[in-house]
């Protein structure tokens, strides 16, 4: 039973947004270097920069590994909405000395709000709290801007625009990737970063399928979209009128429709900018099929008018008489997107010379804020085991995809249930979706959620080829490095993967 402290801590919401101290880092600076090819001569195909594929090339650079980085875009997108970074990730940018350009592209994390569209308010979590307890503040940015940071530190000449990939081929002495254009690239690993309908994973299955290899059912069933979002980022905002904007320390907000299951997220970002999400469930859910569901699932931009007018006189909290419709209408109609979303864990992530990541092998609902960290945590363990490997020979490899698969998988698979759970929190409707609300963020004990936020981030990792950065917080990390990667899992069996996925 929740004591009375833990339960008024939620209830009693604070009318006005509290100041929080700047949090104080030392920002780590790695000494400079120019790092010696990698020993193997390892030659590395990343397909996709998103934020898994651009993660990836920034990490193999510094590694020292040659690399080509292939895009199916003719050139950058800035499209979708915000994105939240814990310590998870953040440790990582300050071990690569971009912790302070980081922060100054984002907004620190205070809280999380949740309001029904009276404005009453249901239940917050804290965060301000992560930058003591995990040596790091939470950060809130729009997507756009994250990519644009992630895009500078790519090195000009790895990333080639223009290259949709069409199938791949591999056997013990290499691989090779075939795109639209007729070119063609050849090296010793393939990593497909394409997406939730990756290219890379389909031509992976189709020859695994020649082979007689029995994939999962699960594998092999197509995605299911249930829910859908409009999302886009507010620009040229007056601060007078959408005073939030004002602070350092900012709460990332959601506010429940009353008559539809849709749920609008706002968060504040830099340079007088507001990402905004309007999400929910879809009257009839559907089940993708082949390349119109490709198009349909990316970030398209598309202006949904019949559901801006249903949103538009929803009044938010980020300002005196401020509403959907100014934030729409501060939107570039160009930069508005709609997207369907599908969610799905895969079992299969490697086979041979060929390896997944991201949303190619676990595709999360956003509501979770999961995406982009789970992203970001598959490449740091990935690179650091390419590291460390001692040459390209097959078996070699496959060692290093199996301990990749062996530390990330469990973590990939909570993710995918919590942001499951997250989703019905948010987009569910009805009394017993109200008392499942009321027991997850109001009545959950305080002592509970900081044991379970204590377990999460735990896992922060870094990687061993570079020098780590100086602090970790009241807790621990106990990520470990890739050779400890290894050596867990030479003697562990496979995981799982003929199960099916139910949450």
């Amino acid at each position: 039973m929740a004591s009375p402290t833990d339960t008024q801590q939620q209830e009693q919401l604070p009318k006005t947004q509290p100041k929080f101290p700047h949090p104080k880092h030392s920002y780590h600076q790695p000494a400079p270097h120019t790092p010696a090819p990698h020993p193997s001569g390892l030659q590395v195909i990343v397909a996709g920069a998103g934020i898994g594929g651009l993660m990836t090339s920034i990490l193999l650079e510094r590694a020292g590994i040659n690399h080509v980085l292939l895009e199916r875009a003719t050139t950058f997108k800035p499209l979708g909405a915000a994105l939240t970074l814990s310590a998870q990730t953040v440790r990582m940018f300050d071990q690569l000395g971009l912790l302070k350009e980081l922060h100054a592209c984002s907004k620190f994390v205070s809280g999380m709000t949740f309001y029904r569209q009276d404005l009453s308010p249901i239940a917050r979590t804290p965060l301000e709290h992560f930058n003591e307890r995990y040596g790091y503040a939470s950060l809130g940015m729009s997507r756009p801007e994250f990519m644009t940071f992630l895009l500078k530190q790519v090195v000009p000449h790895r990333i080639h625009w223009g290259k949709r990939v069409l199938n791949t081929m591999q056997n013990v002495h290499g691989v090779m990737v075939r795109c639209q254009d007729g070119t063609t690239y050849h090296g010793d690993i393939l990593i497909g970063a394409d997406g939730a309908y990756s290219a890379v994973r389909q031509s992976l299955y189709k020859n695994l399928s020649k082979k007689g290899v029995k994939l999962s059912k699960n594998d092999l069933s197509p995605l299911r979209f249930e829910m859908f979002c409009n999302v886009g980022v507010a620009k040229n905002l007056d601060p007078a009128k959408f005073t939030k904007l004002k602070e350092e320390w900012v709460e990332l907000e959601a506010i429940l429709a009353n008559d539809q299951p849709i749920t609008i997220w706002t968060i504040p970002c830099q340079n007088n900018r507001m990402a905004w999400v309007a999400g929910g469930k879809l009257v009839a859910p559907r089940v993708s099929e082949g390349e119109e569901s490709v198009r349909l699932s990316d970030w398209e931009t598309r202006t949904e008018e019949d559901l801006s007018k249903q949103l538009r006189g929803i009044k938010l909290t980020q300002g005196e008489n401020v509403t959907v419709g100014d934030l729409i209408d501060s939107t570039e109609p160009e930069l508005i997107s709609r997207v369907l979303l599908e969610d799905k864990l895969f079992y299969t992530w490697f086979e041979g010379r060929t390896v997944l990541l991201g949303d190619a092998v676990h595709k999360l609902l956003p509501f979770g804020g999961q995406g982009a960290t789970q992203a970001i945590l598959d490449s740091i363990a990935l690179v650091d085991l390419l590291s460390a490997i001692p040459s390209k020979q097959p078996a070699v490899i496959k060692q290093a995809f199996k301990s990749y698969y062996s530390y990330r998988f469990p973590s990939a698979k909570a993710a995918y249930k919590s942001s499951a759970m997250a989703s019905k929190l948010s987009g569910n409707r009805g009394m017993f979706a109200d008392m499942s609300r009321s027991l997850a963020l109001k009545h959950m004990p305080q002592s509970v959620v900081r044991m379970m936020m204590d377990k999460l981030h735990m896992e922060r990792p870094i990687v061993s080829f570079m020098e780590p950065p100086g602090q970790c917080g009241i807790v621990m990390p106990n990520a470990p490095m890739a050779t400890d990667i290894y050596d867990s899992a030479k003697n562990e069996p496979e995981l799982e993967k003929s199960e099916t996925v139910a949450v």
